[in-house]
Order: C-alpha cells, then structure tokens, then sequence
C-alpha cells in the first residue's frame, strides 16, 4: 500500500516537472517571437504614421503626469501646443501605464512604447497558451499563432495601435476566465480580464460582449448568476474610467470622430467596398487569409470554432444586416476590429486539431502570407519626434465642441496658440488662460470665441476633480471593498469546513 502512494507521488511530481518544462518552452518561444517582432524596429527609423504619433505623445505626457505624482493622468497639459486636451478622460489609460513603467525605468518614451508592445505580443500568446494548455495537443501552435496572426501584426506595423494591441492581449485571459467560470462557478478572473478589457480599449470591450460574454450567457445556463456577477463586477470596477467618459461625453467635439466616411463601419462593406483605398483593400484580404484557412480546415473538419470564425469574418464584411448600425455598435468606427475574435477562434481550432502538423501548416499559408505582407509594407515617416516634442499634437475629437471643422493631420498641424497665446483680453475684467476650457477649472468657463477658460480677474484656477471623477472613484472603490469582503468570507467558510472535518 505504501509502494503504491509513494507511485502516484512520483507519478504526480513527473507530470507536473514535465508541465513546468513545457511552461518553460513556451514562454521561451513566445518571448521569442515577439522580440523578433518589435526588435528591429527599435534600430530603425521612427515610426510616425497613423496611431504611433498618438501613441507617442500621449506616452510622454502620461508618464510625465505619473512622475509628478498624478495617480491617474486624465488632463495633458502639453497637447494643442500647450493648451491642453482631456485625453484621458475619455480615452482608457491601461496600455499606457504599461509604457510609462518603461519609460520611467528609463527607457525612452519611443523605445518603451515598442517594448510595451513587445509585452503585449508576448502576453497574447502565453494567454492563448494558458487557455489551450491541457485542451489539446498543440497548445504552443494555436498560441503562437495568436502572436503572428495577421490582424495582430496589422495593429502593430500598419496602424500602431497601442491600446488595441493590448486588448487583443487580454481576450485569451477573458476567454480563460469564462471557461473557469463555467467548470468551476468562480467568477473573479472573469470579473478582473473585463474590468481591464474595459479600462484598456472600449471598441474592443464591447464586441467582446457581444460575441463573448453574450454566448457565453446563451451557453452557461448553470453559470448565469456568476456571469452576471462577473459582468456587473467588471463594470464597477472600471466605473472610475466609465463614469467620466459617459458623463463629460459633451465637453469634446465628439463629432469629429464620424467626419469622416472611413470613419464608419459601412464604408469598410464588402458591398460597395472603396477600393481606391489602399486599406480597404488590406482589410479584406485581411479578411480573406483568415477566413479561407477555416474554410479549408472546415472541408475536412466540421468544428464549431472554425464556424464561429467565419461567422466573425462575416460581421467585419458588413455582410450582416443592420448589425453595424445598432447604436453603440455604430461607434465602433472599423468593422475590421472584430477579426482578433476570429484569430483567436482559429487558433483554438488548431491547439486542438488532430490534423498531421504539415496540413495544418499548409492550411495556414494565406493567413502566415498575410502576417508577412502586412509587417513588410513600406509605410510614411509623416514627422518626427522632435517635431512631436516640440508641437505636442493631438487628435481633434479631444478638443472643445465647435473649436474645428475637420480631422487633423499630423503633417499639416494647425498652430492653436495663433491668436491665443499671448491670450487675447476681453471686457469686463474677464481673463483668457492659455490653456483650453474643460469643467475641471476651479472657477471660470468656456470663451466662445476661442474655447479657452475665461475667469475673473481675481480667481487664479487650478485643477479639481469633476464630480463624475469621484463618483466614478467611489463605485469603484465600493466595488473593490466588496470583491475583498467575499473573498474573506470565502476564506473564513474555507477554514470552517477544513476545522470540522479536523
């Protein structure tokens, strides 16, 4: 009997130091693919384009909030020239506490914004390969896909999207937790990966809800009350991000992020698609390389992972009807946002198939071809950091309501101080700051004229907390005060139970 026991002990301690070996190689692996990723580009020129700009100088002017001692950075004072922009007030601040660890570690802001994209490229993997991990035999190749799947990539070397990138890091955590909670009935991980999904990217928070946490729902009949418990959790959690942004929505020229056509989800139809635009063209073979790798595995196949993935490539054509005119869904602005749903059912597919490595490979060819056409197309150097240091511009959807009449690009900036700084008087002994109005002033208002902040002579302003920021503060706290309180009742039931079975 005891040779027995002392068998299962070393049965038990080889599986698991065989578990802690794989664990090992694929973090070395993952690792490595994402330096091969982000590497490079730290010896290359800067990149510019797109988002990396935004990126860029958000970064600086968050990480200079933080070392000033400013918790939670909302206002950047540095934006439109030093008239300053509500940023962070509307804008999710997660990914970019990630860079300012770097950057105040000493790295700089440039180089630790592709670090933190590095991380992210890293975390998506091991996230997918957490979430494979004893579901199949190739957990490593369905995590690894998720590192070079090409919409992943997309995010990096076309748009420098930060915060998405990011996002799609903590979908396979998201995923991970809802598989939990429906084993196991515990429901925190779920309630903690939507709360940060939420706080990172909220585009991508809500199809995440729609196309996670609503099957899930359908799905999880036995489940229902701790999803629900996750989902209202999550939220409270991030209410002191949420209840800010939904509150002060009309204090920024919210409109300019409509004025464009390309700017909303119809435009990026396959039915009536702008082929003049190089983009819309890259998201539809981005469409195709992910969808002619499920249909092909499907043919020999029928998995329900590769169906959901055609049905999400079918949702980023506009193919479905209506869908992308529901009223928040509209604000989503890129349908094309919705593929790492189906990268990430493909590689659940393939963490799981049973196909001979060499078919599945050669299933993935569109797929791997795009990841590789899209991290090699030549792309603008609109301007550089010195000039980003020197203009600190922003995005025009953060200015006050009415202040411009079009987008801004970053190769043609306006000059916002032009007419303001010195700033121009006015009667009645009204003041103009240098800076623009936001209710965040200690006394004044907003100039019509110029949209900076008038106040009286005799009232200096300073920066307060809205209201909304500590309402948001208090659910959130109130939230995490009841997370910890169900915790310690969990733990003391826990004792109680190991003290009467003692």
């Amino acid at each position: 009997m005891g040779r027995g026991f002392d068998d299962n002990l070393d049965a038990s301690a080889g599986r698991k130091r065989l578990g802690l070996r794989h664990d090992a190689v694929a973090v070395a692996v993952l690792g490595a693919l994402a330096a091969l990723l982000v590497g490079p580009s730290l010896f290359a020129t800067p990149m510019t384009h797109d988002s990396f700009w935004i990126d860029y100088v958000w970064a600086k002017q968050f990480s200079a909030e933080l070392a000033r001692g400013q918790i939670y950075p909302r206002w950047l004072p540095e934006s439109f020239s030093g008239l300053g922009a509500p940023v962070f007030y509307f804008y999710p601040p997660l990914a970019f506490y990630a860079v300012a660890l770097f950057d105040l570690a000493g790295a700089p802001t440039y180089a630790a914004l592709l670090i933190a994209f590095g991380v992210f490229f890293f975390l998506s993997g091991w996230g997918g390969y957490l979430l494979f991990r004893g579901e199949g035999k190739r957990p490593l190749l369905g995590a690894a896909f998720l590192v070079v799947a090409p919409y992943h990539l997309t995010d990096f070397y076309l748009r420098g999207a930060l915060a998405e990138s990011a996002a799609i890091a903590l979908l396979p955590f998201l995923a991970l937790g809802l598989r939990v909670l429906r084993n196991e009935r515990r429901w925190l991980g779920t309630a903690i990966a939507y709360a940060m999904l939420i706080m990172t990217h909220l585009p991508m928070a809500l199809l995440a809800s729609i196309f996670l946490i609503v099957p899930a729902f359908a799905l999880f009949r036995e489940a229902r009350r701790p999803l629900a418990m996750a989902v209202v959790t999550g939220i409270g959690l991030a209410a002191i991000y949420l209840i800010p942004a939904l509150a002060l929505a009309s204090f920024r020229d919210e409109a300019q992020l409509y004025i464009e056509a390309r700017l909303i989800p119809g435009y990026w139809g396959l039915i009536g698609a702008h082929w003049n635009d190089q983009f819309v063209v890259i998201s539809h073979l981005l469409v195709a390389g992910i969808a002619l790798p499920a249909a092909l595995l499907w043919l020999n196949e029928r998995d329900g992972r590769l169906l959901y993935c055609l049905a999400i490539c079918a949702f980023a054509l506009v193919l479905v009807p209506f869908f992308w005119s529901l009223p928040l869904v509209a604000k989503v602005q890129f349908p094309f946002r919705i593929l790492p749903f189906a990268e990430l059912a493909l590689a659940a597919y393939l963490a799981r198939s049973t196909l001979d490595s060499r078919l599945l490979l050669l299933a993935l060819l569109p797929a791997l071809t795009m990841s590789w056409l899209v991290s090699h197309l030549p792309t603008a150097r609109p301007v550089t950091l010195a000039e980003l240091d020197r203009v600190m511009p922003d995005v025009a959807e953060f200015l006050p309501p009415n202040t411009i009449n079009h987008d801004l690009e970053v190769s043609d900036y306006p000059d916002f101080r032009q007419g303001r700084v010195p700033p121009p008087t006015r009667e009645g002994g009204v003041l103009l700051d240098p800076v623009f109005y936001f209710p965040i002033w200690s006394c004044g208002d907003r100039d019509p004229a110029t949209s900076q902040l008038a106040r009286p002579a005799g009232c200096t302003p300073v920066r307060i907390r809205n209201p909304a920021e500590l309402w948001g503060l208090a659910i959130s706290i109130a939230t995490l005060l009841m997370l910890l309180g169900h915790s310690l009742r969990r733990r003391l039931r826990r004792q109680e139970t190991w003290l009467r079975a003692a």
